[in-house]
C-alpha cells in the first residue's frame, strides 16, 4: 500500500471518528426533543356518530393543529409535498448530502443565501424545537435529524410533518389546512387543491 493511500485511509478514518464523537457530543449537550413529540397539543374536535366534525377548538398557542395519518391523506398531496420539499426523502438518512452541495454551490455563486438544504426530517426538528437560524443551530438540527431517522420510520416522520407543517397564520398540519381552505378532509383533495396546499409551507 502506497503512502498516499495510507494517508487517505487515515484521513477518512479520522473524519469518521471525529464525526462520531461530534455527533455523540452534540446529543449529550443538546438532547433530542423527544418530549416535544409526546406533548403535541392538538385541537379538541367534537364528532357526531357518523364521524363528521361538529366543532373544533384551537390547541396550543391558539393554533389549529389536528392529528392525521398517512392513510387519510390523498396520495397526490403526499407526492406534491415530497416533490417540493424533499425529493430524496426516502433515500437520505436525515440530511441530504446532494442537496447540501447544491445549496452551497448556489449560495457561493450568488454571494448570498438563496437556497437551503433542509430535509423534511430537519424541518420536523425545527418545528418541534424552533431555534434562531445560525450555522451552529443548523448543525444541531442536522444531528437531531439523523437521530430522528434512527428512532422513527420514514412513514412516522412524514406523518409528523403532515401534522406540524405551517400553512399560514395559526394553521398547522394538512388536516387543519384542508378543512380551513377547502372545507374537506385531506383524502378528498383534488389534484389542483393538493398542488396548491403542498406549496404553502414554503411560501
Amino acid at each position: 500500500m502506497s503512502k498516499l493511500i495510507k494517508r487517505i485511509a487515515f484521513a477518512v478514518l479520522a473524519l469518521v471518528i471525529f464525526t462520531f464523537i461530534g455527533y455523540r457530543a452534540i446529543l449529550a449537550l443538546f438532547p433530542f426533543p423527544e418530549e416535544k413529540i409526546s406533548q403535541i397539543k392538538y385541537s379538541k374536535i367534537i364528532y357526531d356518530r357518523q364521524g363528521n366534525i361538529l366543532r373544533a377548538f384551537t390547541g396550543q398557542n391558539d393554533s389549529w393543529i389536528m392529528p392525521v395519518n398517512l392513510q387519510s391523506i390523498n396520495h397526490n398531496f403526499s407526492k406534491a409535498t415530497l416533490s417540493i420539499e424533499d425529493k430524496r426523502f426516502f433515500k437520505h438518512p436525515g440530511v441530504d448530502p446532494l442537496a447540501v452541495m447544491r445549496a452551497a454551490t448556489s449560495n457561493l455563486k450568488a454571494g448570498k443565501i438563496i437556497s437551503g438544504a433542509s430535509t423534511i426530517s430537519m424541518q420536523v426538528i425545527r418545528l418541534l424545537a424552533p431555534k434562531q437560524r445560525t450555522f451552529f443551530n443548523k448543525v444541531i438540527e442536522a444531528v437531531h435529524a439523523f437521530y430522528l431517522e434512527r428512532k422513527y420510520s420514514k412513514a412516522e416522520i412524514l406523518n409528523l410533518y403532515f401534522e406540524l407543517a405551517p400553512y399560514g397564520g395559526n394553521i398547522y398540519g394538512v388536516k387543519a389546512a384542508s378543512l380551513r381552505f377547502f372545507q374537506k378532509l385531506p383524502y378528498d383533495l383534488s389534484l389542483s387543491e393538493s398542488a396548491l396546499l403542498a406549496g404553502l409551507p414554503q411560501s
